[in-house]
């Protein structure tokens, strides 16, 4: 293992040792485990949601989603996986769905002004 490679390799267990503890405390109803839980990876969360979706607002909207997923479903997080791997699978399924949602609008919004500019040139002996 390279020198730089054991501290981040003992980082990283430091913060999933930290994670589990307050995943298990928030599952018990502690509020303040659950905002530590954010306050630890809300940064993050909120820097890949805007790099991925391109908008403050869209980011920030990512965000509260991916914490409000995580909220309401923290009894199905096994105690023995990094939450913080849970967090940003939640934030790309949400860029994901939100993605397919805009393209199938979009190519609504196509097909739609499309027929009208179709109708309004058809002549009257067509109809």
């Amino acid at each position: 293992m390279s020198t730089l490679a054991a501290p981040i390799a003992n980082l990283f267990e430091a913060g999933v040792e930290a994670d589990r503890g307050l995943v298990q405390r928030a599952k018990l109803g502690d509020e303040h485990a659950f905002f530590g839980l954010y306050e630890m990876h809300g940064r993050g969360i909120y820097s890949w949601s805007l790099k991925a979706a391109e908008s403050v607002a869209a980011a920030e909207d990512l965000t509260r989603l991916v914490f409000l997923e995580a909220f309401t479903n923290l009894d199905s997080v096994p105690d023995d996986r990094a939450f913080a791997c849970s967090l940003y699978r939640k934030a790309i399924k949400n860029v994901v769905s939100r993605r397919l949602v805009d393209s199938s609008a979009e190519n609504s919004e196509q097909r739609l002004s499309s027929n009208q500019h179709l109708s309004r040139h058809q002549s009257p002996s067509s109809l």
